[in-house]
């Protein structure tokens, strides 16, 4: 057979060439096997072997890689050994050849297929790609590995285009000479590959990872003859440069769904590049945010004349926001102020007030290297001159820096509350620092910002308007902050630069006073106006040789269509990674295991570089891809954009990736064993993504705890899933360690209103139970599931579920069977099985109490507490909810409740002024911690409490704040809502308005009449409000009938679940509307009935409203003196609530209302008639 590499004819059973040394195999067309080449039939498929296929065997590769390609293969192998690479394969076939051997001279297919093959290689080595192997009838090419590119997609389509047009003209060439149709395609895929060893004769290992190379094959066996196909991938990176069209889905072998494709056509004739603005500005040149700066500067000013000012400053990566912030800095350094800034960062997320530790830090002067005492000493000595209110904050600011707070209270209180305290300390912080000098407060990407400090900048983002205070906030498009709008707020948008500016930064990077026009318009090109572009693609043409020094400026070195600048700029920055020295790539690649921002100790414990570490980075800075952050406490650095960060890291195989993660997590364990709870989110971080399962289980679960103590809610739940996720894949060991963080994200998820999925969260909890074989814990986990899925969308699974907790209570564990027993009866209650709910709570109001729950204990005094409230029991009430107070406020669900419960008391006997305090702090303690049901339903009482004084437009604002509330959070119940369009309905019915209250009613009692299981949750409840007020809408209509139907209903239902107030509003309105049919013994009767538990009960509404009632009847009785003194009695409660009153406009509101002046008109005449 004839050697492939050097022609020369060898015996027929020959295993390596005489001649040249190479193997002799002979790869089979159909499914690439290569066989020795004594093989006639194919080992792998058992296909005929032909002559062309033998003509097609691999070679050594450095005898077809030109020189020029070789030495840079062999100069630049060891930056690429072991390391991760995007590459583009390319599949060339030359079509016929395999029957074309069955009839025609193995030497002439021989020549024939080497000049096709010749012409294949000829093309991939134009643009610089590699052949791997040859396939029988074509050859395997890569572009983007041994050799790096940053434009290899685009290079492999040229290629095959070039391929195409030589093969086509070599085919014209060849059927001239003999009758045979030759005929070519190519197939293009994009993908990862690791690169492994490379041989000094060009042998390359490489692992192809997922689909990369077979993909490629796929396109190429499907192409038509002359065609070139590729997929979405390689379209996508290199599709601006070529005419394409798009084939759609193409079904391909080992693909059960279609492979987008499409066909390369031609080169285009003006190449356009689209550049991805991904990076943040540099520290190098400062031009064109001229107008910026003296924005900020003025809004500066004022500031500084006590008009404070929040500035957001948005633009993509790379637009020059942290540069702009940098010569803002720069242009105040002879300005008296306090500079005090936060940054976010992309993992940022997870970590509470992580921007707001670095500001407070800051104004404390606070070093890496300070112990407890330390801080403690500096934060006493800036606060001592604090005012004595303020200073009350202080210990909060220490707990905040995570030292002792001086006050054991906070360490142990519940986290809502503690966070509304560091939430005024916070805005004390701001007011105090800025007394004496302008405060300049700035936080950076606020688009990775975590949930806590995004609370804390709403918290205190009012505080600015009256301090000499300059906030500045900035973020990239896509970010929606939550602050609101303020008449104070500014915002900076930045735009991409012109054409002149570009020029201007690439003439300061190369520090020239004017560039030729040619490598001007290349570079302004492709910089598209971001600063970062430009600057990078300047850099790159300089380091890559493109441009050299002249005559005090630049030149091209090579001629302008020969230039191949960086595309997008991810590969802009690996071509510049790659052009390091190999010791100054690697410390780059350790330092991004590290993350975007490393210290120069950590560095140093986790290289094996450290005798040259300095040097390195001191090179790297000079390059530019870092800069200096810190020189205190610790010399710190930090990639200067994060896109560079991020392609450092890209690079690194997987495993080693794992095995430096590791590294950098032992490191932080060594270096801050101190102070490792301020870690305990990197920790979790980098053992994670080391795949170290025990340590990250346990750095997550302790994140997780932090955050619920801070009350991140989203934060926890996040870090509880991920190690939930660990156990998993830890196995059944793990069930043990996965039940408590299962049981504590349940009760994060039920915090934040979200029942369903803390069901599925208790659910876990179960599994976890029984694989263990714990009843007792399977046991609560049922418990706990089943009282979410009544809370949630299962309620008769849930308490199913309760039930089954109950019996597994049988067993011997009395815990779980109070603590079942308590929540089946809230349940059943809730949902209407009055009778069977009241019963099972009496069961457990002995052994709640002393019940080693707290979560459980704290709503059960809540509820009894609300139903004593329900009864009319008000004075009952109030002294429940004192005795237990400890209980109750032992989390803020549960002291919001205690503060609303006993505004319903209050206001329930005429105490509206103490019922509107109590719910305005109910209010602020929501606002200041979160909580999201209780706020809701505040809202609605509010508004019920100024309807009930008469006060209709102000109660129907509040009672829409509620509905819109409800809404907003996506409430698990239709009940918060239907008690808020109830009040709207009242009042809208109270100022003449009849129309639109039938619709708040009608929507109201169409849930009532056609409830879903789900939606019967508290309807017994407000369906008495909705009878009553729907009846009272019918009788002020003048239909009676109806009327009297919904009042039937009323005092029904009132009456068979012990709610004596709707009672006495049921039955008055009975009589009123029996009154009104002339049927007054019975109208009487009715009234005196509900009169009689008015007085027992002590409602001052229902007691002046139905004496006005009975006053009424008399007068249609003709008793004008009773009726005198009923108007008379009723007009004393109303003098009786308005003296109670301090708000003197809510008084006069009251006394001059029509309802009111109504029955003053009506006593009026009694008397004048008397």
């Amino acid at each position: 057979m004839n050697c492939p590499s050097c022609g020369n004819q060898n015996a027929p059973d020959a295993v390596f060439c005489n001649k040249c040394g190479a193997r002799l195999e002979i790869v089979c067309a159909s499914c690439k096997r290569s066989n020795s080449g004594d093989s006639s039939f194919c080992g792998g498929c058992g296909q005929k072997l032909t002559a062309a296929q033998t003509a097609a065997a691999p070679a050594n590769p450095l005898s077809y890689t030109p020189k020029h390609l070789a030495e840079k293969i062999l100069r630049e192998r060891a930056k690429l050994e072991g390391e991760r690479r995007t590459v583009t394969v390319l599949f060339s076939d030359a079509m016929g050849f395999t029957p074309l051997s069955e009839r025609t001279d193995a030497e002439d297919v021989y020549a024939l297929m080497q000049g096709c093959l010749n012409r294949m290689m000829d093309a991939v080595h134009r643009y610089e790609g590699t052949v791997t192997s040859f396939t029988g009838d074509g050859v395997m090419a890569l572009f983007g590995a041994p050799i790096a590119h940053e434009d290899g997609a685009r290079r492999a389509v040229s290629a095959a285009l070039e391929m195409q047009r030589s093969l086509a003209d070599y085919s014209e060439e060849v059927r001239r000479e003999q009758p045979i149709e030759c005929r070519f395609r190519v197939g293009l895929n994009t993908g990862p590959v690791v690169v492994g060893k490379i041989s000094d004769n060009l042998d390359m290992d490489y692992t192809a990872l997922g689909d990369t190379v077979n993909l490629a094959s796929r396109m190429e066996e499907a192409a038509e003859p002359g065609q070139v196909y590729m997929t979405g991938e390689t379209h996508r990176l290199a599709g601006d440069y070529f005419e394409c069209e798009p084939l759609g889905g193409l079904m391909v072998k080992g693909k059960s769904a279609p492979v987008v494709a499409y066909r390369a056509v031609r080169e285009k004739a003006a190449v356009r590049t689209r550049l991805q603005a991904q990076a943040e500005r540099g520290l190098t040149a400062f031009v064109g945010r001229e107008q910026e700066l003296s924005f900020l500067r003025g809004y500066f000013d004022q500031a500084k004349r006590g008009r404070g000012q929040v500035v957001f400053i948005t633009g993509e990566a790379g637009l020059g926001k942290s540069r702009l912030l940098l010569e803002f800095r720069r242009a105040l350094l002879d300005e008296p102020l306090t500079w005090l800034e936060g940054h976010c960062i992309s993992y940022g997320k997870r970590i509470p007030y992580l921007p707001i530790s670095d500001l407070v830090k800051r104004n404390f002067a606070i070093e890496e290297g300070d112990n407890d005492e330390q801080i403690v000493a500096k934060v006493d000595q800036r606060t001592r001159d604090w005012g004595e209110a303020t200073r009350q904050t202080v210990p909060y600011l220490k707990y905040l820096l995570n030292v002792d707070p001086g006050d054991e209270a906070i360490a142990t209180m519940d986290p809502m509350e503690r966070r509304a305290g560091i939430l005024d300390a916070l805005r004390a912080l701001l007011t105090q620092e800025s007394r004496g000098r302008p405060l300049v407060i700035l936080i950076e990407d606020l688009h990775w910002v975590d949930e806590k400090s995004e609370e804390a900048l709403a918290a205190i983002v009012d505080a600015v308007r009256s301090t000499p205070t300059l906030m500045v906030l900035t973020y990239r498009p896509g970010y929606a902050h939550s602050l609101g709008e303020r008449t104070y707020f500014s915002r900076l948008a930045l735009g991409h630069l012109p054409a002149e500016d570009s020029a201007a930064i690439a003439e300061r990077v190369l520090r020239v006073a004017h560039l030729p026009e040619p490598v001007v318009s290349l570079i302004t090109s492709k910089g598209e106006g971001n600063p970062f572009y430009v600057e990078e693609v300047t850099k790159a043409l300089v380091e890559s040789g493109v441009l050299r020094p002249s005559n005090g400026s630049y030149a091209l070195e090579r001629p302008l269509d020969q230039v191949r600048v960086p595309d997008t700029i991810q590969e802009v920055i690996l071509s510049r990674i790659d052009r390091l020295e190999l010791e100054a790539k690697e410390a780059i690649q350790l330092a991004s295991v590290i993350g975007r921002e490393f210290t120069s100790r950590l560095l140093n414990r986790i290289s094996d570089i450290d005798a040259k570490l300095d040097d390195l980075l001191v090179d790297l800075k000079k390059l530019e891809l870092i800069y200096e952050k810190d020189y205190f406490p610790e010399l710190s650095y930090m990639f200067k954009h994060a896109l560079t960060h991020d392609v450092a890291y890209s690079t690194l195989l997987l495993e080693r990736r794992k095995n430096l993660h590791r590294m950098v997590g032992a490191a932080i364990e060594e270096l801050y064993a101190d102070r490792l709870p301020e870690q305990y989110e990197a920790l979790a971080h980098h053992y994670q993504e080391a795949q170290d399962w025990e340590k990250a289980l346990d750095y997550l679960a302790k994140a997780g705890d932090k955050a619920v103590a801070a009350y991140a809610n989203q934060d926890a739940l996040d870090y509880y899933a991920r190690a939930l996720d660990i156990c998993d894949k830890i196995g059944p060991e793990a069930m043990r360690a996965a039940a408590p963080i299962a049981e504590k994200r349940g009760h994060v998820n039920f915090g934040v209103g979200a029942p369903d999925d803390a069901a599925k969260d208790f659910a876990r909890m179960r599994e976890c139970a029984q694989a263990v074989g714990d009843r007792r814990l399977e046991g609560i986990a049922l418990g706990w599931m089943g009282t979410m899925q009544s809370w949630g969308s299962d309620p008769e699974g849930g308490q199913g579920n309760i039930r089954a907790a109950l019996a597994i209570a049988d067993e011997g564990y009395d815990d779980v069977r109070a603590f079942s027993t308590f929540w089946l009866g809230c349940m059943t209650l809730i949902y209407g099985g009055i009778e069977d709910g009241r019963s099972l709570l009496s069961k457990s109001d002995d052994v709640i109490p002393e019940l080693g729950d707290p979560a459980t204990r704290g709503f059960w005094a809540f509820m009894r507490g609300m139903m004593h409230n329900w009864e009319a029991r008000y004075e009952a009430s109030l002294e429940h909810n004192k005795r237990w107070r400890p209980a109750l406020d032992g989390a803020v669900f549960t002291l919001t409740g205690r503060l609303w419960n006993e505004a319903l008391a209050l206001s329930g006997r005429g105490d509206y002024d103490q019922a509107l305090s109590r719910l305005h702090e109910a209010l602020a303690l929501c606002e200041r911690t979160g909580e999201a049901l209780v706020r809701a339903r505040v809202f609605n009482t509010v508004g019920w409490v100024l309807g009930e004084l008469q006060d209709h437009e102000a109660a129907i604002e509040w009672n829409k704040r509620s509905e819109e509330a409800a809404v907003a959070i996506n409430a698990p119940d239709p009940e918060i809502e239907s008690n808020a369009r109830l009040n709207i309905g009242d009042s809208l019915r109270a100022l003449g308005r009849h129309d639109e209250a039938e619709k708040y009613y009608q929507t109201v009692e169409d849930v009532v009449r056609n409830a879903t299981p789900r939606e019967r949750f508290a309807a017994w409840l407000y369906s008495q409000h909705m009878f009553h007020s729907y009846g009272e809408l019918w009788y002020e209509r003048g239909d009676h009938d109806l009327a009297l139907s919904y009042a039937n209903e009323c005092v029904q239902l009132a009456e068979s679940t012990n709610r004596p107030k709707n009672v006495v509003k049921g039955r008055r309105l009975r009589g009123q509307i029996m009154t009104a049919q002339a049927k007054l013994a019975e109208a009487e009767e009715e009234i005196k009935i509900a009169l009689a538990i008015a007085k027992e009960i002590g409602n001052p509404p229902q007691l002046w409203k139905t004496l006005v009632a009975l006053g009424d009847l008399q007068k249609a009785l003709g008793r004008e003196a009773d009726a005198k003194a009923d108007y008379t009695e009723a007009l004393a409660v109303i003098n009786a609530v308005a003296s109670r009153l301090d708000d003197e406009k809510l008084r006069e509101t009251f006394l001059s209302s029509p309802h009111v002046q109504g029955i003053r008109t009506a006593t009026a005449a009694e008397t004048s008639s008397a």
